[in-house]
């Protein structure tokens, strides 16, 4: 799957898709990465916390989001008990 990287001025997207995890490890990157195609819209992004952390607030969590269900199905399977999902009050 490719990984968003941004363009145009946006650089943090909202996908449909949101987990909360402790540490995005390499394993789930990985795994993101190698998830097959389905066509277009089928991409993720990681917002580290190192990265989308503000001063009066450090994130103690990552958010790796994605565009497809299909992948955020899997996803589910394959990490559960590692992620808490997000919803539109919690995510910003």
């Amino acid at each position: 799957m490719e990984y968003f990287y941004g363009g145009g001025g946006n650089n943090r997207p909202v996908f449909t898709y949101r987990f909360k995890v402790k540490s995005c490890t390499p394993t789930m990157y990985s795994w993101a990465e190698a998830y097959p195609e389905k066509g277009h819209f089928c991409r993720f992004h990681v917002e580290w916390q190192s990265v989308y952390s503000k001063m009066d607030r450090p994130r103690e969590y990552d958010v790796i989001q994605f565009e497809h269900s299909d992948a955020a199905k899997i996803f589910r399977i394959a990490f559960a008990g590692e992620y808490e999902e997000l919803t539109w009050p919690e995510y910003r």
